[in-house]
């Protein structure tokens, strides 16, 4: 089967949730190309010992089958840098993906001599997967320090159950903690871009799904809380292909939160497939 050169519509942002569940009878209808956020292969380098090879090499039978349609996804801040250099044109679909990773991910998967402990090595030795535990101890550190605000100030009330889905798409409810927490991605002359397109920045989406968070842990979430560091960013892959794959409850609902119009595709909408055995690297 020949692989696609160019990204085209539907387009699918899967989470490592969902091709971690997909038995091998199952997999993602014909219909859709396949787009792999890098985090997905962050969440599987750092998993423990034994755990990242097994996850590995799940990963590799998945996309072995796949790789015809399969593209990897660019890292977030790859996103607002790409923003940043077009003076603020909105981003596109085709601009989620990164054309060198996927080349060479495709060269891999087709392989039969793939080392899968140096794959593993190679990815935990980059520097976002060794900024990876930094920055989510942040998101779990500022989420805290936003709810100690709401708490001290009446006024600054977390939204209720029936008001956050509205409230978290608000037109300028992000520009002023972009402006001044995340201000390296964003101009202060975009702003008067934000209420009559709000989701025209990448980084206010992202921000979007942060609020979010912030509501959640608000809320009193804590268990497996810093797992909401990788869906923020599949969320926001998703939310310029408008299909995301996953069976994480709580991704859905923030992703469909802010994206109301957008598509979820679950383990239970996966058709049967008959796959050959498996026999690639291992």
């Amino acid at each position: 089967m020949s692989q696609s050169r160019s990204l085209r519509y539907p387009t699918l942002v899967l989470d490592w949730n969902l091709i971690q569940s997909m038995p091998a009878s199952q997999d993602i209808p014909d219909r859709f190309q396949c787009v792999v956020p890098a985090h997905v292969l962050h969440e599987i380098a750092t998993k423990e010992d034994g755990r990242d090879k097994a996850a590995m090499r799940k990963f590799f039978q998945w996309g072995s089958r796949n790789v015809h349609r399969f593209w990897i996804g660019r890292l977030t801040k790859d996103l607002f840098q790409r923003q940043v250099r077009a003076t603020g044109k909105r981003l596109t679909m085709r601009d989620v993906v990164e054309p060198r990773q996927t080349r060479l991910w495709r060269r891999a998967l087709q392989s039969s001599q793939v080392d899968l402990q140096q794959v593993l090595a190679k990815i935990k030795d980059s520097p976002p997967v060794k900024l990876r535990n930094h920055q989510i101890d942040e998101l779990v550190r500022f989420s805290d320090a936003i709810t100690v605000v709401w708490g001290k100030r009446p006024q600054k009330r977390i939204p209720r159950p029936s008001e956050k889905g509205e409230w978290v798409r608000l037109p300028q409810l992000a520009t002023d903690l972009v402006e001044t927490r995340f201000f390296k991605w964003w101009r202060k002359e975009w702003r008067r871009y934000v209420n009559e397109d709000p989701h025209r920045f990448a980084v206010i989406r992202w921000a979007r799904f942060l609020a979010w968070y912030f509501v959640k842990r608000a809320e009193g979430q804590t268990h497996r809380f810093a797992n909401n560091f990788d869906d923020i960013h599949y969320g926001l892959l998703a939310s310029y292909t408008g299909h995301l794959g996953t069976d994480d409850r709580g991704l859905e609902e923030a992703t469909l939160a802010i994206f109301p119009s957008l598509r979820i595709v679950r383990l239970s909408d996966l058709p049967l497939v008959h796959s050959p055995p498996f026999s690639r690297p291992k």
